[in-house]
């Protein structure tokens, strides 16, 4: 009988071996390896938080227990008595009733029981009168009672949250201050004239036959237009101020103005340009009010008169024949102006620090005329809207 193939299949795979594909083993352990669960960022946000919430609350609910407070008292002074042998008698109470023993002389007898009976003495208590214990009630302080806090105190504690910042207060004994400011007009003046010629400026006395203005008078017979802008140049001011009540004070200072002028003369084919400098010093004599203070801030109304006085001028002269220039001059000749004027004004002021603060002061003026021919800013504009601004100093 043939043998069947089956038979003959187990013999034939004997020993026989196939090679395991590269990188199957590895595939292997890395899907048997444990996997690490990470757990997700909300988990760790909530446990954070709510460890965070465990601990509020434990400060919160956990009180601590109140230590008896020690008062300091009377001291107690031990005196050194000398120890016996046997215990020390007991002292009676002074409450207690003091038994009394009866002792009877020697070889006589007691004739009955109560010539031996103890004899018990009740203590004696003074009486002290309602009047005087209420007296003592009221005067007596207790020694180791809590120490007593007056009214005062706590309520100073118990006023409110205390403030995250506190601003600076003008120090209570100062009342003098020191201003540096500076300001301008909002406006500025302008003139128009016509002739013949070129005219000098209105109310200024130049030098006569000057050779550097000799070329212009060329055309003195010839008609000539003059269009001047008016304007103020520079100010500035020093001023002190004196408060004798909380919201009254009363200042004055010193005061530096420029009042600049600048004319154009076109007459045929010349053309003459003319600067003109204008310089006062004015002393202000002003009130101020308080009228509005809150933390830093505050706001003043500043009133008063203004006296100024001319101390120079300066003219600076340039001639032209078409492009060409023809003649330059400088001279300063003398003015004389002296002018009053009224000014107003709300001052706005911040508190910077103790000793220092800002101010914004918008205002008006007005220059009241006196009859002078000079022409400026002053005469042309006598009534303006003006802006000062500065720094204050408290002494």
């Amino acid at each position: 009988m043939s043998e069947k193939w089956t038979d003959k299949l187990p013999s034939l795979m004997e020993g026989y071996e196939e090679a395991a594909p590269e990188g199957l083993w590895d595939a292997v352990q890395a899907g048997l390896a444990p996997k690490k669960r990470v757990a997700p960022w909300w988990y760790v946000a909530g446990g954070v938080l709510a460890a965070a919430a465990a601990v509020v609350l434990a400060v919160i609910l956990w009180k601590p227990a109140a230590s008896p407070s020690v008062v300091p008292g009377e001291a107690l002074v031990q005196a050194d008595v000398p120890q016996a042998d046997g215990p020390l008698p007991a002292v009676p109470r002074a409450d207690e009733p003091v038994v009394k023993e009866v002792v009877l002389p020697a070889g006589k007898a007691p004739a009955s029981f109560a010539d031996t009976a103890p004899v018990v003495e009740a203590p004696v208590v003074e009486e002290t009168p309602v009047q005087e214990v209420q007296a003592s009630a009221q005067t007596q302080k207790p020694d180791n009672g809590p120490m007593e806090v007056s009214e005062p105190a706590l309520s100073a504690q118990n006023d409110g949250p205390m403030a995250l910042e506190t601003p600076p207060a003008v120090p209570k004994r100062s009342r003098l201050q020191v201003q540096i400011a500076s300001g301008a007009y909002l406006a500025q003046a302008g003139s128009f004239s016509s002739g013949y010629g070129v005219p000098n400026n209105p109310g200024m006395e130049t030098k006569a036959g000057d050779a550097t203005v000799s070329v212009p008078m060329l055309s003195r017979n010839r008609p000539s237009t003059t269009e001047g802008t008016h304007k103020q140049s520079v100010r500035v001011g020093l001023g002190v101020s004196y408060a004798f009540t909380p919201r009254w004070s009363v200042g004055s200072g010193l005061t530096y103005t420029v009042l600049r002028s600048d004319y154009a003369t076109v007459s045929g084919n010349t053309t003459t340009n003319t600067t003109r400098y204008l310089h006062y010093l004015g002393i202000p004599l002003q009130a101020q009010f308080k009228a509005f203070e809150w933390w830093r801030l505050s706001v003043n109304i500043d009133a008063g008169p203004v006296f100024e006085f001319a101390v120079g001028s300066k003219l600076d002269t340039r001639a032209y024949i078409g492009d060409q220039l023809t003649a330059e001059s400088m001279e300063r000749p003398a003015v004389k102006d002296l002018r009053w004027s009224l000014g107003a004004g709300v001052d706005v002021q911040y508190q910077l620090f103790t000793y220092g603060a800002l101010f914004l002061q918008p205002g008006f003026s007005w220059h009241i005329p006196n009859g002078s021919e000079l022409e400026s800013y002053y005469t042309l504009h006598p009534f303006s809207f003006d802006f000062t601004f500065g720094f204050r100093f408290t002494f």
